[in-house]
């Protein structure tokens, strides 16, 4: 095995080729090495998960899966380091703040945010899996970091006897803000999650204000966590029950550019959900395995139109020049990306966006 030291300051490099780095992140990726947190990772052969030991390809940049549940279903892994890097250094982390994370992982996250804070700060981690607590544990102690306060709990409800909180960072999505979040972050206090819906996969940096309202950007990079695991009732916002019915659809002519846009292009998708929030979409599968490009379509709905997307065709009914209107004016402000939005969080925790340089 190679030099983890060498291996870090590859790995650095890596991650500095897309995003730069502060000193501060710079030096925690540096000394804190990622070997001793993913001694070992699952790969899929032949439609099964195979435990590895971990080799000197845990410095690649790119994420590794390392838990499964009961049930064989991906319950845990170890993030991509650039992603993780984007976070923390939307988190303005400095020394002696206190700082919540929700969902522990490996451990990680937890010792590159200590070596930034130091034992004048406090580093709290909370993750619902007993058995991922109790590795993290052990991985932190093996460099250094016994001082980490980890937890086993429900994130949703952060951990409120050490709080209130400079900083909270969450690695498992959530289709709104938690409750608990926003009462145990401190005035002007920064937090950075993954938020989701049926329509986006969102990284935010919002700040709390004096009023207990939140405000925030988007970050550039996409990204998607697994969903937090909770012991409360499983929010089913976002959940399509209703059926959407066929009847009279007929094709359209539109551009091959525009339809591959229309199926793959989740930057289009989450500016026609910021320009049309009534608009609605289902991934709906034909015959055919899952992962065939062919064997899907797309459905974009409202109360008024009904547009259809697939690798070859697109039909549809009602006013479904709105769509192609919307998508007409991403083109007129230049395709913003994801980082290209700015959020306001209302009382309900829920989010609402807004371009940062068209008006709302």
């Amino acid at each position: 095995m190679g030099d983890d030291a060498e291996l870090c300051r590859r790995l650095i490099k890596n991650i500095e080729s897309i995003i730069p780095l502060s000193p501060l992140i710079h030096q925690a990726f540096l000394s804190v090495p990622r070997r001793p947190f993913v001694p070992h990772y699952y790969i899929e052969q032949e439609g099964k998960w195979t435990l590895r030991d971990a080799g000197d390809e845990v410095y690649e940049d790119k994420p590794f899966i390392t838990y499964l549940d009961n049930q064989g279903n991906i319950a845990s892994s170890s993030s991509q380091p650039s992603l993780m890097a984007l976070m923390l250094e939307a988190l303005d982390l400095r020394r002696g703040q206190r700082v919540l994370e929700i969902a522990t992982g490996t451990g990680y996250n937890a010792a590159l945010i200590a070596s930034v804070v130091g034992e004048a700060g406090a580093v709290v981690t909370v993750d619902i899996e007993p058995v991922l607590v109790d590795a993290a544990r052990e991985h932190l102690a093996a460099v250094g970091l016994e001082w980490i306060s980890i937890h086993c709990g429900d994130g949703l409800c952060g951990y409120p006897a050490l709080a209130p909180y400079d900083r909270i960072i969450a690695t498992a999505s959530c289709t709104s803000l938690p409750s608990a979040w926003s009462a145990q972050l401190a005035t002007g206090g920064v937090l950075v999650m993954n938020l989701v819906s049926q329509f986006m996969s969102i990284l935010v940096r919002l700040v709390k204000y004096d009023d207990g309202t939140f405000n925030g950007v988007t970050l550039p990079m996409p990204a998607r966590f697994m969903k937090i695991r909770s012991l409360m009732p499983s929010d089913r916002s976002s959940r399509l029950t209703e059926k959407v019915s066929l009847k009279g659809i007929v094709p359209i002519d539109i551009s091959d550019d525009l339809r591959w846009h229309l199926l793959n292009n989740q930057a289009l998708m989450f500016y026609l959900h910021v320009a049309m929030p009534s608009l609605r979409h289902r991934l709906q599968y034909r015959d055919g395995p899952k992962q065939d490009y062919s064997s899907y379509d797309l459905y974009y709905y409202a109360s008024d139109f009904l547009l259809v997307v697939s690798h070859n065709r697109v039909m549809a009914l009602g006013s479904w020049q709105r769509l192609i209107d919307a998508y007409r004016q991403w083109e007129e402000y230049g395709r913003p990306d994801f980082g290209a939005y700015k959020v306001q969080i209302d009382t309900q925790g829920r989010p609402y966006f807004s371009l940062r340089n068209a008006g709302s």
